[in-house]
């Protein structure tokens, strides 16, 4: 990674031990990734280039010299969630290990993983449904699972991976280890199986905690791949503006904006009072 340039409003001049002046210009500082100014001055070395790199750090201290402005990064594309509502703010994706392609160096491979968490707390039997729904995109928040059983029982903690031949499913047991209820994924797709389930009793009693997460993590793809990799949970096109998609950089993000459907409302008006 490049050196961000330093700014100063003009040289700033130093004396070397021999008693000769010189005039160091902003081209011959920099700062490195971890901010620590860096001084490329060929007529100085040895102690005298020490001392000089200790005179422009404090410098740095006083604010005397700053490193100039970074441009924001370049967006290389653009993710969305597959599915509205408020839980696709939990989908993140990493992006791990970008190296070129062995046999094409003009390629760049990467790991890529993406992640949804749902997370429901205080919720009963009664309401299960009403939250997660009893369709896939039903409920108040829509996510990786739905309720297909018309009355839900108490169930007791465990933890549940989605199975069978389609469509998808887990039985969620009650204390007897007959079924609570049983969740289905969000389509009726084979990357379903992904998803996990636990449920945890609160320890006031009456209420639980269910979590569905899906999970998939891909190595060495290219760019192109990962619209029809993760085409589960995000969908992927180029940055505003741009004709491709353009390599990731490696880091973490995570979906924001998703928001579930509101209720219709009347419109109103604040009147100002006569005086």
């Amino acid at each position: 990674m490049a050196n961000t340039p330093a700014v100063l409003s003009a040289p700033i001049g130093f004396v070397d031990s021999q008693g000769k002046e010189h005039l160091i210009p902003a081209a011959a500082l920099s700062f490195d990734a971890s901010n620590a100014l860096q001084l490329a001055y060929g007529p100085l070395t040895g102690a005298d280039l020490a001392d000089a790199t200790t005179f422009l750090e404090h410098l740095v201290s006083q604010g005397v010299i700053v490193a100039a402005a970074k441009p924001p990064p370049k967006v290389g594309l653009v993710i969305t969630a597959k599915d509205p509502g408020s839980q696709t703010n939990n989908i993140t994706l990493s992006v791990t290990a970008v190296h070129d392609d062995p046999t094409d160096a003009t390629t760049k491979l990467f790991t890529a993983t993406v992640t949804e968490t749902d997370t429901y707390t205080g919720l009963t039997p009664a309401t299960l449904a009403s939250v997660i729904g009893s369709t896939a995109g039903g409920g108040t928040r829509p996510g990786l699972v739905f309720v297909t059983t018309a009355t839900p029982a108490a169930p007791k903690n465990g933890t549940y991976t989605l199975g069978g031949t389609g469509p998808y499913t887990a039985d969620v047991l009650k204390a007897d280890n007959t079924t609570a209820f049983t969740l289905e994924g969000k389509a009726n797709d084979a990357e379903a199986k992904r998803t996990t389930v636990s449920v945890v009793n609160d320890a006031t009693g009456g209420t639980f905690t269910l979590t569905a997460t899906w999970t998939k993590t891909a190595t060495d793809i290219k760019v192109g791949d990962l619209a029809a990799t993760f085409a589960y949970e995000i969908t992927v096109a180029p940055a505003p503006g741009a004709a491709a998609l353009a390599v990731p950089a490696p880091g973490t993000v995570q979906l924001s904006g998703g928001s579930d459907a509101a209720a219709a409302r009347p419109a109103s008006a604040s009147v100002v009072a006569f005086e």
